[in-house]
This record gives C-alpha cells, structure tokens and sequence, in this order.
C-alpha cells in the first residue's frame, strides 16, 4: 500500500494542499504558501512569517524568502 500524499497548510488563507504544491520556506522549522500573491500578501499583512517559523523573520529573511518564492512562481 502506498502512503496518502502529505497535506500542509498555506500561512496564508490557511487553505490545504498536497506538500508538494506549495512554496516551502525556513530552514529547521518550515512555513507553507500556496503559489499566489494573495496568500504572500496576506502572510505579510499579518506576520504569518514569524507564526510559522517560530521566530522573528528579520527584513533580509523576508527579502530572501519573496525572492524564492517569485523565482518559483515564475518558473511555474
């Protein structure tokens, strides 16, 4: 028997989906995004960032983590 697919939830709309469909960010602790503005913007908005990684996202944390998440969003 297989293994069902892994579920994660985005910090952004707080939505579900398959582990491999979303943006993974954070390094020991990880956060979840779907691959859409809205759900980057809203974890901005409300500091989903911090809440999922456990700690404060530093601005060149954040910088860096936009910059992934766009290079993946693009590549989409």
């Amino acid at each position: 028997m297989s293994k069902p697919p892994q579920t994660r939830t985005c910090v952004g709309c707080f939505g579900k989906a398959q582990q491999k469909s979303l943006f993974k960010f954070g390094t020991g602790r990880h956060g979840y995004l779907h691959f859409d503005d809205k759900c980057w913007e809203v974890a901005i908005k409300k500091n989903a960032l911090n809440r999922a990684l456990r700690r404060k996202v530093t601005e060149i944390e954040k910088n860096d983590i936009e910059k992934a998440f766009r290079e993946k969003l693009t590549a989409i």
